[in-house]
């Protein structure tokens, strides 16, 4: 179980079953977990090594990888798949692997 200040809070809020909250993965049942999950709301990435390479990726990376996906006709693959577009197959098989 977590110890200290933080940690007795989030283990009264992880054990108080008639309050639940969100958790990438949820192991406080598990009997051979050593981790323990910590509530989202609970977590921020704001500080001075974090905000900076968030910002880079939400502004640059995202986009100009979209882009790329929509250049190479990734997206559009999917699309096909999903049958919202009749376009024929673009690229090479399982280029669509990087969505």
């Amino acid at each position: 179980m977590p110890t200290g200040s933080r940690g007795s809070v989030v283990t009264k809020a992880m054990h108080d079953r008639t309050r639940p909250f969100a958790v990438v993965v949820d192991t406080s049942r598990s009997p051979h977990a050593c981790l323990w999950p910590v509530p989202l709301a609970a977590v921020t990435l704001a500080d001075g090594f974090w905000a900076p390479r968030r910002r880079v990726n939400r502004e640059v990376t995202l986009p100009s990888q979209y882009r790329l996906l929509e250049e190479t006709g990734r997206i559009d693959n999917f699309r096909r798949a999903a049958g919202r577009v009749d376009i024929p197959f673009q690229g090479r098989y399982c280029n669509d692997s990087s969505l």
